[in-house]
């Protein structure tokens, strides 16, 4: 999740609900928190719907918001 108003590049590891292929219903945090305990500002709110592509960083495979979606 990428976060908003931090000086720099910063993003956030999320949990999402899978809905169908690709598309996701943005959750918690990984810690099991929401953004405003965390004081922070997500670009995709939580219970947004959400389209993810998956990439590679130092061999690991993760999963990438890249739009909203309207359904």
């Amino acid at each position: 999740m990428p976060l908003l108003n931090e000086g720099t590049d910063v993003y956030r590891p999320v949990h999402g609900n899978l809905i169908t292929d690709n598309i996701y219903q943005v959750e918690i945090s990984v810690e099991g928190q929401s953004p405003e305990q965390l004081n922070e500002e997500w670009f995709f709110p939580t219970g947004s719907i959400v389209r993810c592509e998956k990439f590679k960083d130092n061999n690991e495979t993760y999963l990438r918001i890249i739009e909203l979606v309207n359904l």
